[in-house]
């Protein structure tokens, strides 16, 4: 029988700092990792980070603002990176960001709107990316976004509903399609196979 894996003691990452138990986004990047976090001001913030070095420092992304804790979705683009976040206003936005020359700027997506410092759920889709969210009145709607033409619009998926903000799970299936998942009103757990909008 294997011997079981030692796990090392925690440590802290740059001394960075969210609000409590809110979310730490992270993807591999080269011999590294890449964090995003929101910090206790609502600051969208940003490291290299390496396990065995333990050597990094956070920078902010493009000064970009949520609430505090927010999640920060991130997904590999290209030779950069796609993030997008609900701002303190409730409005959906989304950079292009590089962690070695940390340069983008924040756009709106769509002008969707959710609560502030909601989750946006992305999953790639072809040339593009799937949006999920859940708006400000709990419907949950979706959009085919491309970080580089901009272009997208939200339409209900069958006119499901949540809470306002809530996270919305979604997977792709064999046959093109997305398993949707969602906690409804009462708090029952709910999924829908969704085909994504036709093309723009």
């Amino acid at each position: 029988m294997p011997a079981l894996e030692v796990w090392s003691d925690w440590s802290s990452v740059a001394e960075g700092r969210s609000s409590p138990g809110a979310s730490v986004t992270a993807l591999p990047w080269g011999n590294d990792l890449v964090l995003f976090l929101s910090d206790p001001n609502g600051g969208i913030y940003t490291t290299l980070w390496n396990p065995q070095t333990k050597q990094g420092y956070w920078t902010s992304v493009a000064e970009g603002r949520s609430n505090p804790g927010a999640s920060v979705t991130a997904l590999p683009w290209g030779n950069d990176l796609v993030l997008f976040l609900s701002d303190p206003n409730g409005g959906i936005y989304t950079t292009l960001w590089n962690p070695q020359t940390k340069q983008g700027y924040w756009t709106s997506v769509a002008e969707g709107r959710s609560t502030p410092g909601a989750p946006v759920t992305a999953l790639p889709w072809g040339n593009d990316l799937v949006l999920f969210l859940s708006d400000p009145n709990g419907g949950i709607y979706t959009t085919l976004w491309n970080p580089q033409t901009k272009q997208g619009y939200w339409v209900s998926v069958a006119e499901g509903r949540t809470t306002a903000g809530a996270p919305i799970t979604a997977i792709p299936i064999a046959d093109g399609r997305f398993a949707v998942f969602v906690s409804d009103p009462n708090g029952g757990c709910i999924r829908r196979l969704e085909a994504p909008m036709p093309a723009r």
